[in-house]
């Protein structure tokens, strides 16, 4: 099964310097989507969002549909990653 993986700024703590506010959110239905949002913390999550593209099921969480992962800039901004199946 194919899915959809959506990023969503969840929550910033202080200013961000790449722009990002809350709210802002991201779509991805393959790999190579274009994206808008700081390489730094892209790079951070891209192997949980490329996880999760692919069905991944984490062993450490009650609900692998729905993730939180910090930027590692301080954690200034928390981003919410949530995944539903790809409909063709």
């Amino acid at each position: 099964m194919r899915y959809k993986v959506t990023i969503e700024v969840d929550k910033v703590t202080q200013k961000c310097h790449a722009g990002h506010k809350k709210g802002d959110s991201w779509t991805i239905d393959s790999p190579d989507s274009p994206l808008t949002i700081c390489p730094v913390a892209l790079n951070a999550i891209w192997q949980k969002v490329y996880a999760m593209l692919l069905g991944a099921e984490f062993w450490w969480s009650d609900n692998s549909e729905v993730q939180y992962f910090s930027c590692p800039d301080l954690g200034i901004v928390t981003f919410k990653i949530s995944r539903e199946p790809y409909k063709d």
